[in-house]
């Protein structure tokens, strides 16, 4: 038997399939690693989405606890100027100490009373701790209520020059104050 005319066919078909192998498991590899890099995405946008509406929630607990604050809520202006805790990094504070309720007062009443925090760092644990800014609008409305605007910018990642960083914002509307 002569086998000189098929050299090299093993060595050929061998080559041809650890390529065909080597192909597979790279689009294996590439698949995996870009589902991780979309789950760490979801999680920034969920870290950044919790943060804020951790921050709604706070603003709405004090907007409720009219029993522990005095007769009036948070947000109403006939309140002394009041910080209130969040349970998490820094205060927000609201009340103006005026003498007449905002949303009862007749002709001359200001378009909108606005308050804004500092940051509130939900986890206060340093290096890359996900926050929230948190603005509060009190608008007039019919009647002599007013409407409560929350607005809430939560960020997974609050350093600055921070890289990855998510922003999320969420709002909520209330009436009556």
């Amino acid at each position: 038997m002569n086998f000189s005319s098929k050299k090299g066919f093993v060595l050929l078909y061998t080559l041809l399939i650890i390529s065909v192998t080597l192909v597979l498991v790279l689009s294996i590899v590439d698949s995996s690693l870009n589902e991780l890099r979309f789950s760490g995405d979801e999680l920034r946008s969920m870290t950044a989405f919790y943060a804020a509406d951790s921050a709604i929630e706070c603003a709405r607990f004090w907007q409720n606890a009219t029993n522990a604050i005095g007769p009036y809520s948070a947000f109403d202006t006939r309140n002394a100027v009041t910080t209130y805790p969040c349970g998490f990094g820094d205060s927000f504070t609201a009340g103006q100490g005026s003498a007449e309720a905002f949303c009862a007062y007749s002709g001359g009443a200001p378009s909108s009373v606005t308050y804004s925090t500092a940051q509130l760092n939900q986890f206060n644990s340093g290096s890359n701790a996900p926050c929230a800014d948190l603005s509060v609008t009190v608008t007039p409305g019919p009647l002599g209520l007013c409407d409560i605007f929350f607005v809430a910018k939560g960020k997974n990642d609050c350093r600055p020059g921070a890289l990855n960083v998510v922003e999320r914002t969420r709002w909520e509307t209330w009436g009556v104050l």
